[in-house]
């Protein structure tokens, strides 16, 4: 193993701008570019791990990804990055084997060895579970070390095609004060850190002893909530929303920083009421109604300008875009996930986009299936924010350039506009609406045995007292050397009072190696949100009705039980499934494909002289092609302006074919003076300037191939500037055959 001292005075005076930064939950990494003699090779291998020290201190022994060679001009280089073995766990999936889909941790094992359904798992052991699995299986050379709360839980939750980095993240997000980070020893022992926010390190930065440029904190009350309440909307027979659950009990949700979020109507609740009081709604007892499930549709529209209104919920960036037109009518084609094997898949049930609720398949009534649409759109100079949407330039007009792009659409349906079903073992329809008006479901069959409202309680109090913490978010420039602790604790003396205790997690580092100052980042992590708190409100509910029903089946004498492969996972078994009621699996989902490839350079957005450019049709197919203006040079000078001469606009000039070669020819005169230019399809031999030549009748003439176009791809052979050369024979014997 190489070992790398980026503070020695050997490296820094060859290396440019090395930097080295570190990310909580997102690793550490060391680049830098590094000046070579012509084509010399790389001093690093790929893969190659090498320990990084700077002033006496590892900063990380990782692998060598991807270094890249550069040439300009004489300058030659390698662009270098080091990273830390958390690329490796970014980079390696997990495979857990025998399941066809995973609940992660949904099983524990009791003291006899039986498998025993379980509503939370213990966070240590998740952990635990996945860097076990990543040192033995995936051979990630790293040991760790879980400074955890041993009382620490998550819900079981669903996962597939992860890393075992993406996974470790989603734990994350249910102990969101978590930090992660390597330590090294001194036998180079590579140890990731994990520690929630009551283990994590106090860092202390002293304001009258450090040198500190730049400081910017600011508090954030708004994640401060001073209640937690879950809400339901009541729709049967009225339309009111009611509050399933609050804390503090008694609390007002109508004030600044409330925290809610909208769950299913839960049973054991009474919402005939119409007065729409935001109170918890009192039970003498749990309750025996099973929860519904409103599932809602919207369907598929007719016209392009219905269909540019669903496109832009669909993708809100293109608001943004300028004279944004749907090209064509969209095709909206069935397709058969990979999911199908869920109760309730329908090929034709495809009317609808699924808007709303979840099909647990097991009503007959009640569908669900996937389509494949491709929707053609246009917009003028649309913004860096959408742009990638747009690949294919399609022309020129007075109002800008205009672009278009294919994006594709794998979006959930139904065969209902609006529906409203029990969660018991039948799937009971209380209300249907396949578009055409409400039809009858039939009687209400027999109630399920399953109160969420009890159980949400806990949920909103676990919420409110984990965000009693006044958070810190902002940033500090620091000079001196400040030896950070990435996922420490900061907090500021020699400033305001609160800055003293505020102990806000660090989340990122960035420190340049040359001189010494280092950028530190504080706050809530970026992989957090809101919507975390409302999917956790849900996957508790589903996690403890589970639970609630697994019991009750064992106290019935069910003995039956799913198979669990390591890491957590199940595979029901076949009766199992039959004899309890199915909980919604299906949801809304629409999932945005990589818009349509541009054409190699033919699109491109970079403008270069005498770039070949296409522009397509509402079709798709290549109308026209532009060549950009460009410049020429004559004996160190440039002659002729921009060239080709054309009522081109903005610089583009119209080529005289869309298939096949492009040409550029250029004449001086006798005297070798600029005579003109033009675009060809056709291309000629170069009879360049002879100087000193007599009796010269003809003017000089050069042909330059600018590009090739294919179909709809561009081959371009020559871009930038051009160079018209004095014929060799002027200074010697003729090389011209």
């Amino acid at each position: 193993m190489k070992t790398l001292d980026v503070s020695s005075s050997e490296f820094l005076d060859i290396a440019e701008s090395p930097t080295y930064s570190r990310l909580s939950f997102g690793g550490a990494s060391v680049s830098f570019r590094v000046p070579v003699d012509r084509f010399s090779s790389c001093p690093y291998e790929e893969g190659e791990i090498v320990k990084v020290v700077w002033r006496g201190k590892t900063l990380l022994i990782g692998p060598v990804i991807n270094p890249e060679h550069s040439l300009d001009g004489t300058s030659e280089s390698w662009d270098i990055k080091i990273h830390d073995y958390w690329w490796n766990l970014a980079n390696i999936q997990y495979f857990s084997d025998g399941r066809s889909r995973g609940i992660f941790a949904s099983y524990r094992y009791g003291t006899d060895g039986s498998e025993v359904k379980q509503a939370t798992a213990k966070i240590k052991d998740a952990l635990s579970g996945i860097l076990d699995h990543a040192i033995k299986t995936a051979l990630v050379p790293i040991r760790y070390d879980l400074r955890i709360d041993e009382d620490a839980e998550l819900i079981p939750f669903a996962y597939s095609s992860e890393t075992y980095a993406s996974l470790l993240i989603q734990i994350q997000k249910w102990r969101p004060n978590m930090a992660a980070w390597f330590e090294y020893g001194s036998d180079d022992a590579v140890t990731l850190v994990i520690a929630d926010h009551a283990n994590l390190p106090d860092v202390v930065l002293d304001l009258s002893a450090v040198d500190v440029s730049t400081l910017s904190l600011k508090a954030r009350p708004d994640l401060v909530p001073p209640a937690v309440g879950l809400t339901c909307n009541a729709s049967i027979g009225t339309n009111v929303q009611r509050a399933v659950a609050v804390y503090p009990p008694g609390a007002s949700l109508s004030q600044p920083y409330v925290v809610t979020a909208e769950v299913d109507v839960p049973g054991g609740l009474n919402v005939s009421d119409a007065s729409g009081q935001h109170e918890p709604v009192e039970t003498g007892t749990l309750g025996y109604d099973a929860p519904r499930m409103t599932v809602r549709g919207d369907k598929f529209p007719a016209a392009k300008a219905q269909w540019l209104a669903r496109v832009k919920r669909w993708v809100p960036a293109l608001a943004d875009c300028a004279n944004l037109e749907v090209a064509n009518l969209p095709t909206v084609v069935p397709i058969t996930p990979a999911d199908a094997e869920h109760r309730g898949y329908d090929r034709n049930a495809i009317s609808h986009e699924l808007i709303g609720g979840q099909i647990n398949g097991k009503s007959s009534k009640i569908k669900w299936g996937k389509v494949k649409v491709d929707v053609r759109l246009r917009a003028t100079d649309p913004p860096a924010t959408a742009k990638q949407y747009f690949p294919e330039f399609a022309g020129r007009t007075d109002g800008g350039d205009r672009w278009i792009g294919l994006i594709p659409f794998e979006v959930t349906t139904t065969n209902v506009a609006h529906a409203r079903y029990l969660m018991d073992d039948k799937g009971t329809v209380e209300y249907l609406d396949n578009g055409d008006g409400p039809v009858d479901p039939g009687n209400p069959g027999d109630d399920g045995d399953y109160n969420s409202a009890a159980l949400y309680v806990k949920f909103t109090e676990s919420i409110y007292k984990a965000t009693r913490i006044m958070p810190y978010d902002g940033s500090a420039t620091v000079h001196d050397d400040f030896d950070q602790v990435c996922g420490g604790r900061l907090s500021i003396t020699g400033g305001l009072c609160e800055w003293e205790t505020m102990r806000s997690v660090i989340q990122e580092i960035t420190l340049d190696l040359k001189t010494g100052a280092s950028d530190v980042t504080v706050g809530a992590a970026e992989q957090l949100s809101l919507q975390d708190s409302i999917d956790k409100s849900k996957q508790l509910a589903d996690a403890l009705r589970n639970t609630s029903q697994a019991s009750a089946s064992t106290s019935s004498g069910d003995g039956s039980a799913g198979g669990v492969g390591p890491g957590g996972g199940t595979i029901p078994s076949p009766d199992m499934d039959d004899k309890k009621p199915e909980l919604p699996s299906v949801g809304p989902s629409v999932k945005i494909g990589q818009a349509q490839e541009s054409p190699a350079m033919g699109t491109s957005a970079v403008e270069v002289g005498f770039q070949c450019r296409l522009a397509y049709n509402d079709a798709g197919r290549v109308d026209e092609a532009y060549i950009r203006q460009g410049k020429a040079m004559y004996a160190g000078n440039y002659i002729g302006g921009m060239l080709p001469e054309g009522a081109g606009s903005g610089g583009w000039v119209k080529s005289p074919t869309t298939s096949g070669e492009v040409w550029l020819k250029v004449q001086l005169d006798k005297d070798a003076k600029y005579m003109g230019s033009y675009l060809s399809a056709v291309g000629g031999v170069t009879d360049p300037v002879k100087l000193g030549e007599e009796d010269r009748q003809t003017p000089y003439e050069y042909f330059f191939h600018l590009a090739t176009i294919d179909g709809n791809k561009v081959v371009q052979h020559q871009a930038g500037t051009v160079y018209l050369q004095i014929h060799p024979g002027t200074f010697g014997p003729s090389g011209k055959s």
